[in-house]
């Protein structure tokens, strides 16, 4: 990947044929175990009061909370690489569940190319001290113009759109705590295919 910054990739063609493939899904739901996913500082796995069944219970010492999913770990390894093939074209919805008991200001998402770079989507509704859910669809043939119009931010060393989602290594999950060393609870993350 790193390699192939240098050059520029084309962009692919918009494929305007209707999705009629199988609902594809993966699913973390933390019933039995953290299923892969980590935190700095520290994630554990709670068995019961989750939304519903087990969660995972995010905490970091004195900054902003994140929980992570290495994708060749979470998910079985079932979503890490490329998206456009794994999902065949059909727009991606990407959800999960929060709570917290120090509400912020919103909630982000992040995909990463491999573990190098992401982008961040930080304009989902915030947690509350209930369980909610919250969602937002995507896809992987957006061109950057299209992925920043619909709300996602680039880092700076970010690689285009497409090609991050031909290499997608690594998920960021959680909501924006306002109180420094908070923490938050996650669960029920999903992505799928969105077929309306």
């Amino acid at each position: 990947l790193a390699e192939r910054a240098s050059k520029k990739e084309p962009i692919r063609p918009r494929d305007t044929t209707p999705y009629t493939g199988p609902h594809v899904a993966f699913t973390s739901s933390f019933d039995k175990d953290n299923e892969g996913w980590i935190a700095v500082d520290k994630a554990e796995h709670q068995a019961s009061g989750g939304a519903p069944g087990g969660y995972l219970s995010i905490t970091r010492a004195g900054r902003q909370p994140y929980a992570f999913a290495p994708l060749d770990k979470a998910f079985a390894g079932k979503l890490q690489g490329d998206w456009t093939t794994l999902f065949k074209g059909a727009p991606v919805k990407l959800s999960f569940a929060q709570r917290t008991t120090t509400p912020g200001a919103h909630a982000l998402l992040e995909i990463w190319a491999n573990d190098v770079a992401q982008w961040t989507y930080d304009k989902l509704p915030p947690a509350t001290t209930e369980w909610s859910t919250v969602s937002l669809t995507i896809r992987t043939d957006w061109s950057d113009a299209e992925a920043q119009a619909a709300g996602w931010r680039k880092s700076t060393s970010t690689f285009p759109w497409q090609e991050t989602m031909q290499h997608v290594g690594k998920l960021t999950a959680g909501p924006f705590i306002s109180t420094p060393g908070g923490s938050f609870d996650l669960d029920e993350v999903r992505v799928e295919t969105n077929i309306e």
